[in-house]
């Protein structure tokens, strides 16, 4: 088997760079120049005779998020073929965890954030008024509950964990044996976890057969991560791959510098090496001007811009309000739409902002104007970390999966009975304590006759048990069909449908909600063709289900978007993605002196590829990008009849000499448009999908300029498939 690579310089010194083991490679790599094709190669290198020969399963890729993975196995399976794309190592931190965990605990389970609120309900605090449970609190309590010994059980009363908590020696019990019987693990849990695993062993065997390591997006790495990466690379080839500038998650330790620095005091001189992917092949010149202005030219990783200039300038307009900007925004879209004859699609665009609620309140504009209006085929996609339903009542269907597997899940079973009418917490804490008392998981409690009829529970609940008890019996675990059906059915008799009609839900959430069950159908039937032949499509799909996107069954491989549907996405989430139109919403304006606020919008800005709007509202000033604030003649007469004016103005220009200190670059203003690019013209509208690469077959998936660089092409030959 042939491969082709076509690669710059520094990019061919990343992939045929040495992989022995306690070496260390790191790559800087600014956005858009090629990082994850040349990782991908990489990986192509090692597994040739050239290369290394190494097997799939001697080489693993970690990331952070599901997008980033979904987005290397695709390239890696346009360079290698689906095959052995599928077959490779590739996945988050939290699946490598999980594949971890697995070898110890055969039945280990995920608590998702809606399970914890869950069992703070389940398990609420009664030793002092003074300490309430929330779920930070439960996180905490639940890895003390895993790790304590019996030894510092019998001191409980006198322990750290009732001082702090205020938790009974009772109730931690309850909360230790409910997570315990199941050996559940959050999110956090996880990692710290298969941080125990790799350091105290016994380590499994599909560990210790890596030889090589790429950590990709490394600038987002927090100090649990990085205690992994530490673990996980002795012994082995370590490759480490980001961009300081694109660090955004401050906010949960990640700090680029400390993190290399804690790697870096593993190698000597002569065995780490860096390379700077420093050559710009996504966004175009016009593009990179301003990206340069956010952020500072002495920061940038990016010096060269590879792709050929559009002569479209980044959108800056003014507007008096939020609404005035979205009514722009949305007619905008649909200009470019109808200029370009459908060459543009709605795919392409992208509308980005900080906060969740920022996209929510874009989301619901576009929403509300697509029903008043005629344009029946725009469609709206809210990207997401997780599936939308995860963060609603509907989550209760998760349990509901569960228990049609295994109904002894205890957590699982009385979150369900929960639900069921005149079954409060009180009926489930009693119970509960009678199967603890009794020695018995909840479901052989509640199916022994003698123990019922002692226990005159609700009559809701042995008809709950029976109903599961035949539909267990019954159920095809395969037909995606059927086990939606039987969802349904169960949310509609056991109390999830009287509890949302008891929220008073909106016509808006109700939309949502039936926009969500449509969704976990869909992914019910993708996944089918899925699953592996030893496996239901009911135990797969809860293996699954947390991936954020739906798979594309004919791919294998994520299908992020809908050609129908414009994104709307927080720059957090779309970080790694790719767009060719993007709409920066006005509140980015804000505290953009504060270096990390500043980081997380050129992330945002980052992410186009061709066409970029900035806008900003009359009172928000960027120095770098709009010179001072106005002070006009009129505005100096306001002021000297208003001292308060006066001091306004005066702290006005106070920030702007601020920012001309902070950023000391000339000239200070990029050059950005005040008006929507005119696409009236074959020339205007041909340059612009020239960008966009829809008018040609492209090289690298980049539109190169002629002689901006010179590659280097390389043949792997006959490359590992084992």
């Amino acid at each position: 088997m042939l491969i082709d690579i076509t690669c710059t310089p520094p990019q061919k010194d990343v992939v045929v760079s040495e992989f022995q083991p306690n070496t260390l490679l790191n790559v800087i790599a600014g956005p858009g120049s090629g990082k994850t094709r040349t990782l991908c190669s990489r990986i192509a290198w090692l597994m040739s005779e050239q290369g290394g020969s190494l097997r799939e399963n001697e080489i693993l890729v970690l990331s952070l998020t599901n997008r980033a993975v979904d987005d290397f196995k695709h390239k890696l399976q346009n360079l290698m073929g689906q095959e052995m794309a599928e077959r490779a190592h590739v996945m988050t931190f939290h699946s490598f965890a999980a594949s971890v965990i697995k070898e110890r605990y055969a039945d280990w389970q995920l608590l998702e954030d809606e399970d914890l609120k869950r069992l703070c309900e389940l398990v609420p605090n009664t030793a002092s008024k003074g300490h309430s449970t929330n779920m930070s609190t439960m996180k905490e309590v639940i890895r003390k509950a895993r790790y304590i010994t019996e030894d510092q059980l019998e001191q409980y009363e006198t322990s750290e964990i009732k001082s702090k908590y205020g938790f009974d020696k009772e109730t931690f019990l309850k909360i230790r044996s409910l997570v315990g019987s199941h050996n559940m693990f959050t999110y956090e849990d996880m990692l710290f976890e298969c941080n125990d695993i790799l350091k105290s062993g016994p380590v499994p065997e599909f560990v210790n057969a890596y030889k090589v390591v790429i950590v990709d997006e490394f600038q987002d790495v927090y100090p649990l991560l990085a205690d992994i990466i530490l673990e996980l690379s002795r012994n082995k080839h370590l490759t480490i791959s980001g961009d300081p500038n694109q660090s955004i998650y401050g906010f949960m330790g990640a700090t680029p510098e400390k993190n290399w620095k804690r790697v870096a005091a593993n190698y000597n001189k002569e065995s780490k090496k860096l390379i700077t992917l420093s050559q710009a092949f996504r966004s175009t010149p016009e593009l990179l001007q301003l990206f340069s202005k956010i952020l500072g030219q002495r920061q940038m990783n990016l010096d060269e811009c590879v792709k050929n200039s559009a002569n479209f300038p980044p959108v800056r307009m003014s507007f008096d309000s939020m609404d005035d900007e979205l009514k722009f925004i949305f007619n905008e879209i649909q200009r470019l739409i109808k200029c370009s004859g459908g060459k543009i699609k709605y795919s392409d665009i992208a509308v980005l902002s900080y906060t969740n609620q920022e996209v929510d309140t874009a989301y619901r504009y576009f929403n509300e104007r697509k029903k008043n209006s005629n344009e029946a085929d725009l469609g709206i996609n809210r990207l997401n970390s997780t599936p939308r339903w995860l963060r609603t009542q509907l989550s209760i269907l998760i349990q509901y999966m569960k228990i049609l597997i295994d109904p002894r899940q205890n957590f699982s079973l009385l979150s369900s009975l929960n639900l069921l009418e005149r079954v409060g917490l009180a009926t489930v804490n009693t119970i509960y304590i009678n199967a603890l008392s009794n020695k018995m998981y909840v479901w052989d409690y509640l199916n022994d006759e003698k123990l019922m009829q002692d226990a005159k529970l609700p009559k809701s609940i042995s008809t709950f048990v029976n109903f599961l008890d035949h539909v267990r019996s019954t159920l095809d675990p395969n037909n995606a069909n059927a086990i939606m059906q039987t969802l349904l059915i169960m949310g509609e008799k056991f109390g999830l449908k009287q509890k949302l009609i008891t929220s008073k839900l909106t016509e808006q959430q109700l939309e949502e909600y039936e926009s969500c069950l449509r969704s976990i159908h869909k992914s019910l039937r993708q996944n089918a063709s899925l699953r592996p032949a030893d496996e239901s499509l009911l135990q797969f799909y809860l293996s699954n289900y947390n991936s954020h996107v739906l798979l594309d069954p004919k791919s294998n491989f994520a299908k992020l978007y809908n050609e129908n549907e414009v994104n709307f996405s927080t720059i957090h989430t779309a970080k790694g993605l790719e767009f060719p139109i993007v709409f920066i919403l006005s509140p980015n304006n804000f505290n953009l002196s504060d270096y990390r606020r500043r980081r997380v919008v050129y992330v945002g800005l980052t992410r186009a590829s061709a066409l970029l709007y900035f806008n900003r509202l009359r009172n928000q000033y960027v120095y770098s990008i709009d010179g001072a604030p106005e002070t006009t003649s009129k505005l100096n007469e306001k002021a000297s009849s208003n001292p308060d004016a006066v001091h306004r103005m005066k702290m006005l220009e106070k920030t702007a000499q601020a920012y001309v200190s902070e950023y000391n670059q000339t000239p200070k203003i990029a050059v950005c448009g005040n008006s929507p690019p005119n696409l009236s013209t074959n020339k205007d509208l041909s340059r612009l999908l020239s960008v966009m690469g829809r008018s040609y077959k492209r090289t690298m998936d980049l539109n190169l300029g002629a002689d901006a660089l010179k590659f280097v092409p390389m043949v792997v030959r006959k490359l590992s498939h084992r």
